[in-house]
């Protein structure tokens, strides 16, 4: 096994660049999702693994009870150092941002909240939406900031 997500993790918003990354990894070979997941939460996951050349499939197993929905795996034996992806929640408190902010992933957000995640986690701004001139006019306002 290269990285995991457990079922929170494959349910939240946005993705976490961890898979990704591991679905980079050399010996990366299989994209594994429990078939307790509903697919439309890790579709992004799984276009993923195709694009990287990663196959895909679904395991069941009613012995198995554990936390992890989500493996990025190979064939071989692999020495990786931490296979549970932290949080993105405790990731991203440690790295200063507010919980309002963390709140607001898959949202839209305005130019200083978006600033601030590409200064403290650019790997995160895939995961946010920049508030545009349309939704100013509109009235929409910044997710993080109305919280």
């Amino acid at each position: 096994m290269i990285k995991a997500l457990t079922f929170e993790q494959i349910h939240e918003e946005g993705t976490y660049d961890e898979i990704i990354d591991a679905m980079n990894h050399p010996k990366a070979k299989i994209l594994k999702v429990s078939r307790k997941v509903d697919l439309e939460y890790a579709r992004d996951y799984i276009n993923a693994a195709r694009e990287n050349g990663i196959s895909f499939n679904t395991v069941h197993s009613n012995s198995y009870k554990g936390p992890i929905g989500l493996i990025v795996a190979s064939d071989e034996a692999v020495e990786v150092n931490e296979i549970m992806v932290e949080t993105r929640e405790k990731r991203l408190k440690k790295q200063g941002l507010s919980q309002s902010l963390i709140d607001a992933v898959g949202e839209t957000i305005c130019d200083d909240c978006f600033q601030l995640i590409e200064e403290k986690a650019p790997e995160e701004a895939l995961n946010y939406k920049r508030l545009g001139l349309i939704d100013k006019l509109m009235g929409k306002k910044c997710e993080s900031c109305e919280k």
